[in-house]
């Protein structure tokens, strides 16, 4: 996979990459593909931002997101926007639509800085504990149960 790439202060979301063969190892995590928008959240208590991967911002397609709170000042979370149908599966089609029929959640995956705070030179399983101590959890924020087990392809 591609790293996290910063570019003044525009952060890009890392992108999945094809290797070819499916492996696995213990020194490895893997996350799941929502099939949502991925989104880069930059939260402080009095904004909160969502900021697609080509800098289009989400938020005012998405403003059921706006309730996202967290136990901080501020924080820069990488995450997906998901629409969730009453089966618990995604459907990227409601999505695109202005009235949708299921809930919208912001799945975090990553935390990139906090409270003004850069985390990603910080071991992977240690930002990510992080992540856990400061989401609280919404209707619409949700922090993938299984992060521990399918993580990011990043060296834990």
């Amino acid at each position: 996979m591609a790293g996290r790439s910063y570019t003044g202060n525009v952060i890009v979301p890392m992108q999945p990459s094809n290797l070819g063969e499916p492996f696995s190892a213990p020194t490895w995590l893997f996350e799941p593909k929502w099939d949502g928008y991925r989104a880069i959240c930059y939260y402080d208590k009095s904004c909160i931002r969502f900021i697609a991967r080509r800098n289009n911002g989400l938020t005012k397609w998405f403003p059921e997101l706006r309730t996202l709170d967290l136990r901080a000042d501020a924080a820069i979370i990488d995450g997906e926007i998901v629409a969730i149908d009453d089966d618990g599966v995604p459907t990227f089609d409601e999505l695109r639509k202005s009235c949708r029929s299921c809930a919208v959640v912001f799945n975090a995956f990553d935390l990139l800085t906090l409270n003004g705070e850069a985390i990603r030179n910080l071991p992977l399983l240690k930002g990510k504990s992080l992540l856990k101590r400061i989401v609280r959890r919404t209707k619409n924020t949700e922090l993938d149960s299984q992060i521990i087990l399918l993580a990011t392809a990043w060296r834990a």
